[in-house]
């Protein structure tokens, strides 16, 4: 297993087809609560991808931290961000279509989103709705051909933000701003008398419909990213 050291962030791709195999052993290590909620999905499809999604989280946590699977306390907060009630580690993870992104640091909070570009929405509606006036307006400027691409890279980074930040939704998405172009960002928040810095990246996945964003807490860390398989130390690319 890689190591992880401080000021790194790891980030694991994970196929959803190649692990539908494991689904048995996966809903074994659901809690009861999280059994319960995966019961509640309606397509078959998007069940699996909740199990599968959270037994690969649970490896990955026990690796990373040698404990065994049912050592690990995992809990959620009443905003539905995962966390660990009995060591301090920093982790988050999303899913949409077939793939499943999990990023892990040691000393910083993160968030991560992971979305399919679906082409069929109207994006200009959503984008007038819960982006910002700024956003929407360069949005608009950006070439048609383009323009899909950028909605789902602000959108990404935006959600990626509140889900590093524990609140989620409750987080309105037009209360903050970030760049509609492919870029990184640093986000500059006033956490009561503190100012805070968070950094939003793109990331560059071999999936051409998928596009993602990690967020975290500070600045200049190293990212790495891995392929989850049959060798769990296969990195994709790091920057």
């Amino acid at each position: 297993m890689v190591e992880l050291a401080n000021n790194e962030i790891h980030i694991w791709s994970i196929s959803q087809k190649v692990q539908k195999k494991r689904l048995k052993v996966f809903w074994q290590f659901l809690s009861k609560e999280e059994r319960e909620r995966a019961n509640c999905f309606l397509v078959e499809i998007a069940k699996n991808e909740y199990i599968i999604s959270r037994g690969v989280l649970r490896e990955l946590l026990a690796l990373y931290l040698k404990m065994s699977i049912n050592e690990l306390k995992l809990a959620y907060n009443r905003f539905g961000k995962p966390y660990l009630k009995n060591r301090r580690f920093y982790f988050n993870i999303s899913h949409a279509h077939g793939i499943t992104l999990c990023a892990f640091s040691r000393d910083r909070e993160v968030g991560i989103d992971v979305e399919f570009m679906h082409a069929g929405i109207n994006f200009l509606e959503i984008a007038e709705r819960f982006f910002s006036d700024n956003e929407y307006k360069e949005l608009c400027n950006v070439s048609t051909k383009d323009r899909l691409g950028a909605f789902y890279q602000c959108w990404t980074q935006k959600e990626a933000y509140i889900k590093a930040i524990g609140k989620g939704f409750r987080t309105p998405l037009d209360s903050f701003s970030v760049p509609i172009q492919n870029k990184l960002t640093l986000l500059q928040t006033k956490n009561l008398s503190e100012i805070d810095y968070w950094t939003l990246s793109p990331i560059h996945l071999i999936y051409k419909k998928h596009v993602a964003a990690l967020a975290y807490n500070g600045i200049n860390c190293q990212i790495r990213i891995f392929k989850y398989g049959t060798k769990l130390n296969k990195e994709i690319r790091g920057y």
